[in-house]
């Protein structure tokens, strides 16, 4: 089953810049590793430090095995140090389209 995944932390003031530049390295590679539907990232528009992460995977072993690499190779360790604290995650599947696209769907759910 796809599965969508939020991630959401605070850029260290100081590392942002180095944030951005290393998530415009990382992105391409992510969105080729096997199971990546899509990923993009979202500054906030009021304090341009947070960042949340929209991440969309064939399945939740795809995305297990895609962090397992990923810290395997040291980057989630670098990663982290770029954070005020703890980045918070919620791995998540589709409950319902949205309605106003249930044309274009044949399988879409009639509900809410």
């Amino acid at each position: 089953m796809a599965i969508m995944v939020l991630l959401e932390g605070k850029a260290k003031a100081e590392k942002v810049d180095r944030l951005k530049a290393r998530l415009a390295e990382l992105f391409p590679v992510t969105r080729q590793y096997e199971g990546c539907r899509g990923i993009t990232a979202y500054v906030g528009a009021d304090d341009g430090r947070t960042v949340v992460f929209v991440e969309y995977w064939e399945t939740k072993g795809h995305y297990e095995r895609y962090l397992a690499w990923r810290t395997e190779t040291g980057v989630i360790q670098n990663w982290l140090a770029c954070w005020k604290g703890r980045p918070v995650s919620a791995t998540s599947s589709r409950l319902m389209r949205n309605r106003n696209n249930a044309a274009q769907h044949a399988d879409a759910p009639d509900c809410l």
